[in-house]
């Protein structure tokens, strides 16, 4: 078994802990998902429309999903530069970090996303709706992957030896 109990400390793999990030990942995408396709579905057809006539409800909501995505990338960045500076060799606590950073990150994109679905629920305008999924599919290319998570980090030769090591497994 990977996971092993040692003075109340987890003991994870690389492998485990890609895992558990792709498992968080899924999770946050499918919540958008289910509502967006529940949503679809309660919605009556007669009231489905694609326009832009309601002009100032789709600027303002335009506006407000640009700025928290411009938001999350800021955010992003400066949390993985103060992280890099505090844990410049410790494995344990970047990965820790970098998990608490990717549920940051995909929420921030989640936020807007669910709010496109509920207006779309209000209006019936596929315009939120379409914006939501296209929000969805931006979270979808953020999916952690092992050649992400050395990228991101800035990780040097020697965490990335100990990143790979199989084996021996991480403690958390």
């Amino acid at each position: 078994m990977n996971n092993q109990y040692r003075n109340n400390t987890v003991t994870i793999n690389p492998k485990t802990y890609l895992k558990t990030l792709s498992l968080i990942h899924i999770a946050l995408m499918s919540g958008v998902l289910i509502f967006g396709l529940v949503a679809l579905y309660v919605t009556p057809k007669n009231n489905l429309y694609f326009s832009f006539s309601n002009d100032m409800l789709f600027l303002g909501i335009l506006i407000f999903i640009l700025m928290i995505v411009f938001m999350f990338g800021l955010v992003f960045k400066s949390i993985l530069k103060q992280n890099a500076k505090k844990q410049s060799n410790d494995l344990n606590q970047a990965l820790i970090q970098y998990q608490t950073t990717l549920i940051i990150r995909i929420a921030l994109i989640e936020g807007p996303s669910l709010f496109g679905v509920v207006v779309f629920l209000l209006s019936g305008n596929l315009i939120f709706l379409s914006g939501s999924a296209l929000l969805l599919t931006y979270i979808y290319f953020q999916k952690p992957s092992r050649e992400k998570i050395i990228k991101e980090l800035n990780f040097g030769n020697d965490l990335i030896l100990e990143f790979e090591k199989f084996e021996e497994g991480i403690n958390y």
